[in-house]
């Protein structure tokens, strides 16, 4: 947690990270590097899986609301999404609803972690909250690694019960099974 720097940066990060996730975008890139002349239709099974959702209307979930989280929602409502978020205190964000974490991961099409690490937000994002979380939606996380229990992320991921994650800070090993997954989009950090 470092006040004050990068803000821009990592909101900006943020919305690039949903958009990616969203639209499919690392894995049409990669796509195409591999067959750069053939051209997907769209009815078809392989097209449809490329096709994403349009996020104007749809729900963002912002947790934490600091500088950055305030950024990620001016953002979004730019976008035209409605914005819901959670704050440990009262905190009042022109365009967006203050809410429960519960409310938040229930009603969210999209959710973004943009909280610090702290004794009681280690692993806010474990089995409980995925559970939470509606069937399709997104999880970003710009936070800090610790709030987010991979291997539960993992299995969200891999049953399909999240459509995509954007993670730039993930603490893993190498051959953790979450890096073969291609509903997950990684970020250096």
């Amino acid at each position: 947690n470092v006040p004050g720097f990068s803000q821009q940066s990592a909101a900006e990060l943020t919305i690039g990270l949903m958009f990616a996730c969203v639209r499919h975008i690392p894995r049409g890139d990669a796509r195409f590097r591999q067959h750069p002349v053939d051209d997907l239709d769209p009815p078809s099974p392989e097209g449809e899986s490329f096709m994403g959702f349009e996020l104007e209307s749809k729900v963002l979930g912002v947790m934490g609301m600091g500088r950055i989280g305030k950024r990620v929602v001016k953002m979004a409502l730019g976008i035209g999404m409605k914005v819901v978020y959670y704050n440990r205190s009262n905190v009042t964000v022109d365009g967006a609803s203050q809410v429960s974490i519960e409310e938040l991961l229930r009603s969210s099409d999209v959710v973004t972690l943009n909280l610090p690490w702290t004794p009681e937000t280690d692993k806010i994002i474990n089995k409980a909250a995925l559970a939470q979380m509606k069937k399709g939606s997104v999880l970003i996380n710009t936070g800090s690694a610790k709030l987010v229990n991979v291997d539960d992320l993992y299995e969200a991921l891999k049953s399909k019960h999240l459509r995509a994650a954007g993670l730039d800070v993930v603490d893993i090993s190498q051959s953790h099974p979450i890096t073969k997954l291609d509903n997950v989009v990684f970020t250096p950090h």
